[in-house]
């Protein structure tokens, strides 16, 4: 399964994130604004620069990744 978390770089994205990784087996995109972190050591876990004010991103982003 594909997760998707808008803001994973924030308080609650953050924690979400981790427990995600603990409890399951699914793969994590996170997205951050204006720039997404380093790699993660976890290969499950991936970030990319994402603005949700921009519904043309957004759109392009939910086609290309299917959470």
């Amino acid at each position: 399964m594909h997760v998707l978390i808008t803001g994973a770089t924030g308080f609650v994205g953050t924690h979400l994130c981790t427990y995600l990784l603990r409890q399951t087996d699914w793969q994590i995109l996170g997205t951050a604004f204006p720039d997404p972190p380093p790699a993660s050591e976890n290969p499950r876990l991936q970030f990319c620069a994402l603005d949700a004010r921009q519904q043309d991103a957004v759109h392009a982003l939910m086609d290309a990744y299917r959470p």
